[in-house]
């Protein structure tokens, strides 16, 4: 089997092999990065990046030459020529980069930065409220989010790279804070998009070049929210970068069991933090840093008045029962959960015309532990457990588009990645001494710890291939096939082939 390491750096020497194949050319792009569009309005990204050559393109090669070129610093008459063009070229590399995905036939909700200013809080308000206002998307208990009914089947992407799965209940370990933009893609899905299929949230996250600048804020409210936060971006040369953090603080982190405003052990602390570094070598090459923390602490709420769930005939009589009888009300139990994730994402993007890519390798540790009520868990449930899972990926993903003619636009790449599941739990419970004649279990009033553990390593790759076929000037076929497989509890493969097309009115579909 080959390794992980040999994998990654396959990857990265495919992406890095073809920076020597092309000498950069002076371009400029219009971007529609800002463009309002509403949320609630399905639309179609462009199939091709419109790139316009200066006016005078009629002069020499070498007068073309950009501040991308070479390290010289621009001359103090045009000082501000190289900033313009630090955003021009990177907003053209965006839209490159946007390009690298293809939506037809599925339906794409866009949220620009106006759009995430006008939901009420703006960047301070969850990111479940801004997807909630796209159709078809639901909300459970536990603040989870459900696209067309699916359970856990919504992959989430930073800058077109999807994040491995994770472990989170409660909370959410990205932040509306962290996104220039967001899109959900949903429907009938290109190839290009495998393993969770219900929707895809895609999140364009802030850089210095479009976020410049500082912002310090405080933003809090009922149930003792508090929610202090700091970001700041800017560019030097070639350079780019973004930083942002806050800190929750609330008494509603989990959904509230009772009918009163205030529920009974419901405290919240939680803190996020992104940066994003990028290094523009030349205008069509760009290399980019992303890391992002989570951790967050809840309280369970408790629900008054709840009758003892573990109650024998064996137990009540024990002297444990009458010690504990009494002394342990379901008002103040004391449990609590504590979620944590860390990612990383390094890529390289490159464009040479006719073909561009992008390859990244992709890091993520999340984990989840519960600790119980001593006492109370034991009592009312009749065990008390210490739990703990973690999850560590690790991987790479490379995207390539090559447009072979004006009519076909093919897309390729893969996914792979390794990741190591651990769960262990330390459990208090009554011994079983006996049954009675129906069966029914007879505990004495002592206790025992019992302890579990397991561990396992597994993998998931996807390959695909996908060819956007424009046979008519108002119509699009899109057809592909995607291989996906999974090796770690079991061991299931799938090949899906698809087609899917678009048009206009007027087109034969």
């Amino acid at each position: 089997m080959t390794s992980p390491r040999s994998l990654w750096l396959s990857g990265l020497f495919f992406s890095c092999s073809v920076l020597a194949l092309t000498l950069p050319t002076h371009v400029q792009a219009q971007t529609t990065q800002d463009r309002p569009i509403s949320p609630a309005t399905p639309q179609t990204p462009p199939s091709k990046t419109e790139v316009r050559r200066p006016a005078t393109a009629s002069a020499p090669a070498q007068e073309s030459r950009t501040s991308f070129d070479n390290d010289t610093v621009a001359p103090s008459a045009a000082s501000a020529a190289p900033k313009e063009e630090h955003i021009v070229v990177n907003a053209r590399l965006d839209e490159i980069r946007s390009s690298l995905q293809a939506s037809t036939g599925a339906t794409t909700y866009r949220f620009t930065r106006g759009d995430i200013e006008k939901n009420p809080g703006g960047d301070n308000a969850p990111l479940n409220t801004l997807l909630l206002q796209a159709p078809g998307v639901a909300q459970d208990s536990f603040g989870q989010i459900h696209v067309r009914g699916d359970h856990n089947e919504v992959q989430f992407r930073l800058d077109g790279v999807q994040l491995p799965e994770g472990l989170s209940v409660f909370g959410q370990a990205l932040m509306t804070r962290f996104a220039h933009s967001a899109s959900l893609t949903t429907g009938a899905l290109p190839s290009e998009f495998g393993f969770l299929q219900a929707g895809v949230i895609d999140i364009t996250t802030k850089n210095g070049s479009a976020d410049p600048g500082g912002d310090a804020s405080i933003y809090g409210g009922a149930r003792d929210y508090f929610f202090p936060s700091l970001q700041y971006g800017g560019h030097a040369g070639k350079w780019d970068f973004f930083a942002t953090g806050d800190f929750v603080h609330n008494r509603v982190g989990v959904e509230n069991p009772t009918p009163s405003f205030n529920a009974i052990h419901d405290l919240s602390n939680q803190y996020h933090a992104l940066g994003h570094l990028r290094y523009t070598a030349d205008e069509n090459t760009r290399i980019s840093l992303i890391g992002g923390v989570s951790n967050a602490q809840y309280q369970l709420p408790n629900n008054p008045g709840q009758q003892r769930q573990f109650a024998n005939p064996s137990f009540l009589d024990s002297a444990l029962s009458q010690q504990v009888y009494g002394s342990v009300d379901s008002a103040s139990l004391n449990e609590r959960q504590k979620e944590i994730t860390d990612f990383g994402i390094l890529s390289l993007q490159k464009d040479m015309g006719k073909v561009s890519l992008q390859s990244s390798i992709i890091t993520r540790y999340s984990s989840l532990g519960y600790s119980p009520d001593p006492l109370g868990d034991l009592v009312y449930n009749g065990i008390s457990q210490h739990a703990a899972r973690s999850v560590f990926s690790t991987g790479s993903q490379s995207d390539v588009t090559w447009k072979a003619s004006p009519h076909h636009t093919v897309r390729f790449g893969y996914q792979v990645y390794v990741e190591r599941n651990s769960s262990k739990t330390n459990s208090i419970v009554y011994q079983q001494t006996g049954a009675e004649d129906d069966g029914t279990a007879i505990y004495d009033g002592t206790t025992t710890t019992v302890h579990d553990g397991s561990g396992r390593t597994g993998w998931m790759y996807g390959l695909y291939a996908q060819d956007e076929w424009r046979p008519l000037r108002n119509l699009t076929i899109n057809y592909g096939l995607r291989f996906d497989g999974v090796d770690e509890y079991t061991m299931p493969s799938r090949s899906a082939p698809g087609s899917t097309s678009s048009g206009v009115p007027g087109a034969a579909v």
